[in-house]
């Protein structure tokens, strides 16, 4: 078994959907509607010299203050939760919301020992499932660079991932139809019932509520 409780065969199965960098295979057309966000720039696809150093200040003097913060304080999930919302709907900076989330996801998963840093592990929690809970189409645009989460040692992170899961499922790939919606809501499915395995019996409840969520919004497929 892996860290999080399930085999490690399965423990490295990541669902790249929304997001620019990932497979492109999943999900080619997948952003219907357009609010999912998945015509935004690509922060690293073939950078210019400037567009490099851009993001290299916009790192040094945004996105690493705010990650710092978030990481320390409890109280900055909330505010920032709406930052980037507005960033995302209101500026259509969807490229700056993809850059911080995935400074701040691959700095957590890559760093975040919960045994050491359980308030960073909170905060990052509570920071998903208020973007979750409050912007929908907004995760389903990142999901890509969330996902990866699902793997954290930290169990509230591993939560609010399957949180964002379900929001997702119910909010935004419920109301849509397509073979890749079909295909990314089978695939996505098919991650909570794996994390039925989860080691930590608070993961396993939350993704035990989650499904009856779902069903109660007849969300979930008659056949899978």
């Amino acid at each position: 078994l892996g860290r999080t409780g399930l085999p490690s065969s399965g423990s490295s199965r990541r669902v790249s959907i929304g997001c620019p960098n990932t497979d492109p295979d999943l999900l080619e057309d997948s952003q219907d509607p357009p609010a999912a966000g998945g015509d935004s720039a690509d922060v690293d696809s073939e950078e210019s010299p400037a567009e490099a150093a851009l993001v290299s200040t916009l790192v040094a003097a945004v996105v690493t203050p705010l990650t710092e913060a978030l990481l320390r304080y409890e109280h900055m999930a909330r505010p920032l939760a709406e930052l980037l919302g507005k960033l995302q709907n209101d500026y259509q900076c969807e490229a700056f919301v993809q850059l911080f989330l995935r400074q701040l996801c691959t700095q957590t998963t890559t760093e975040l020992d919960p045994s050491e840093d359980s308030t960073s592990a909170s905060n990052l929690a509570a920071l998903l499932t208020e973007l979750s809970d409050r912007f929908p189409h907004l995760m389903w645009a990142n999901l890509g660079v969330v996902n990866p989460n699902i793997d954290c040692q930290a169990y509230k992170v591993r939560q609010a991932v399957v949180h964002t899961i379900g929001q997702v499922i119910q909010n935004v790939l419920h109301h849509t139809t397509g073979p890749t919606i079909d295909s990314a809501r089978s695939m996505l499915l098919g991650m909570l019932l794996e994390r039925v395995l989860d080691v930590s019996a608070y993961t396993r409840a939350k993704v035990l509520s989650t499904w009856e969520v779902l069903w109660r919004a007849r969300a979930v497929p008659l056949a899978m």
